[in-house]
């Protein structure tokens, strides 16, 4: 079995091209400026996401975990997600925000 794939590797983020800043600026800028928000905004929704895309947990199990219908999580992580991309201006509003 090879499993250099999933080893942790440095990178060089000097040879990253932004406009115009350094791209550990910009890394800097994006969190502050947007994850950090989404993620106060997430709350305890957060432990859904970590469930599902850390821990690799189906989301039929996370909808047993929250006691809601199956579902339930898929719409979760799709709603928040798509907020995610309107803060970040890669999409326009969705109506079903």
């Amino acid at each position: 079995m090879v499993a250099s794939g999933q080893l942790v590797r440095a990178t060089d983020l000097s040879e990253v091209k932004t406009h115009g800043v350094h791209v550990n600026e910009w890394l800097a800028q994006r969190r502050r400026d947007l994850y950090i928000p989404w993620s106060k905004l997430m709350g305890h929704r957060m432990d859904i996401f970590v469930d599902w895309l850390i821990m690799e947990v189906p989301l039929i199990q996370c909808d047993r975990k929250l006691r809601k219908r199956n579902g339930y999580t898929s719409d979760l992580i799709e709603r928040s997600l798509t907020l995610y991309s309107v803060m970040s201006g890669a999409i326009k509003k969705d109506p079903r925000l």
